[in-house]
This record gives structure tokens, sequence and C-alpha cells, in this order.
């Protein structure tokens, strides 16, 4: 039973990010700071914990990532929302690769589940 329930909060809390970070560029976002897109990143990752039930340190080790994941998307300019939601495994994979402080933290979380 928790290797089902290790897969399911990682495939949630991926497609949560998914959908939080593709649409940071459409015009519903515009007027929210990125502060506060963050802050409903963090906010999602603890709902999915309320009723996952996965430990502090995987959820704050999986805020840390998206966070980051998301300043970086923001900043690559030529990453659109449908880039995210078409290509998402392999703009994620990337960043992993480019941020080694989110990559150990990636691969901590993956030892540690």
């Amino acid at each position: 039973m928790g290797l089902i329930k290790k897969k399911t909060a990682w495939y949630v809390i991926l497609r949560a990010l998914r959908e939080k970070v593709s649409t940071f560029n459409s015009s519903t976002c515009s007027s929210t700071s990125m502060p506060d897109r963050l802050s409903q990143i963090a906010s999602r990752i603890k709902e999915i914990q309320s009723w996952l039930g996965f430990s502090d340190e995987f959820a704050e080790g999986w805020i840390k990532i998206s966070t980051a994941f998301a300043k970086s998307v923001v900043a690559d300019k030529s990453i659109n929302g449908n880039d995210i939601r078409t290509r998402f495994p392999t703009v994620f994979e990337n960043f992993l690769r480019d941020d080694p402080d989110c990559n150990k933290i990636y691969e901590t979380l993956t030892e540690a589940f």
C-alpha cells in the first residue's frame, strides 16, 4: 500500500505544479504578484499533504522545488503555458539538471520515501 501512496503523492504534486505554473503567463494571473503565486503553490502542496498524509519534510522539500521551478519558468521567457502543459516532463527534467540544489532535494526525497 505504501508504494501506491508514494506514486500517488508524486503524481498529484507534479500535476498540481504543472497546472499552477502553466497559468503564470495568462492574463488572469497578470495581476497576481510573484510572492502570492508562490504562496498559492505552497498552500496547494500543504492541502495535498492534508489528504494524502505525507511528512512535513516531504512537503517542505516539494515546496522548495516547486517555488524554484516556478521562478525559473517565469524567468525563462522562451517557456509558455502551453509548453508547461504539453512538455512538462522535459521542462521539469531540464530544470532539475540546471538547478543542482533542487536536484539534490529531489534525490533526497526519492530516497526518503
